[in-house]
């Protein structure tokens, strides 16, 4: 845990970069790494406090692809936290982000706010679920810190976004999380990865997100496997005092390289 104080806390989320060994390969005709580093150098760092990365970082899990993403990290002055989605090994994701600013811790707390980060990826599986240990310790994280608004971090989506090939992949038991969700009305904003695509609903009083990657973007609202054509880009949030928020996407000029969308499935 790391605590700051600040009277508004600014984080910006980039997630699903799908980064690989070889710096000259990415998904349908986009170089993960190029289109990476074009979205992570727009951002105003000056005014970042956190970054969340959201996971699907290195597609190909390799060691090598870890490393260079932390080697284009290094010289952020913020600290950067991050989760591993379905195209991740987290145990190599530890070993590789033990130093520097970026880490695998999951628990922050900044001025009047805690960030929580879920481990929802299951090896070998696209979809997500939360296991006993893991809702056990989000319930302990919220009982610990009741006066804390609260914003939980994870990789899988947790309710359908009208995207029927994707909705199977989303969070399995999003039940049990939700039921933790009403026990403690301190959470006030829950964001993730994994669906390459805008979402923004208020939810009795919750917040719930999702955010474009920084590599390929998902058509939303589609009964099969679509691509949409528009550049990659980040998600930021200003996380007030009194528990509100304000949030938006920001977008680079143009993709880089060339969408193939003739290309079925992902």
């Amino acid at each position: 845990m790391i605590e700051h104080n600040k009277a508004v806390i600014r984080v910006v989320q980039l997630t699903d970069p799908h980064l690989y060994q070889d710096s000259a390969k990415g998904l349908y005709g986009i170089n993960s790494l190029e289109s990476f580093r074009a979205v992570y150098q727009s951002v105003d760092h000056s005014t970042c406090d956190l970054m969340l990365l959201t996971g699907d970082l290195v597609h190909d899990e390799s060691e090598f692809g870890y490393r260079r993403l932390a080697s284009d990290l290094q010289q952020a002055t913020y600290p950067i936290h991050c989760l591993a989605g379905n195209h991740d090994d987290m145990p190599l994701m530890e070993q590789v982000f033990a130093g520097g600013p970026i880490s695998c811790q999951k628990h922050v707390v900044l001025g009047n706010w805690q960030i929580l980060l879920l481990k929802t990826a299951i090896a070998g599986q696209v979809y997500g679920e939360l296991d006993v240990a893991e809702l056990q310790w989000l319930e302990k994280r919220l009982k610990g810190h009741p006066t804390h608004h609260t914003l939980i971090a994870l990789h899988h989506h947790p309710f359908s976004l009208g995207c029927k090939w994707l909705d199977p992949l989303g969070l399995k038991n999003a039940d049990k999380l939700f039921e933790l969700i009403a026990t403690y009305p301190q959470v006030k904003v829950v964001l993730w990865g994994h669906v390459h695509q805008v979402y923004d609903e208020d939810r009795a009083g919750v917040r719930f997100l999702a955010s474009p990657s920084t590599c390929i973007q998902f058509q939303p609202r589609t009964e099969a496997f679509v691509l949409e054509d528009i550049p990659p880009g980040y998600r930021w949030l200003e996380l007030h005092a009194d528990g509100s928020i304000n949030t938006g996407i920001e977008r680079i000029a143009q993709a880089c390289g060339t969408l193939n969308t003739e290309r079925d499935g992902y």
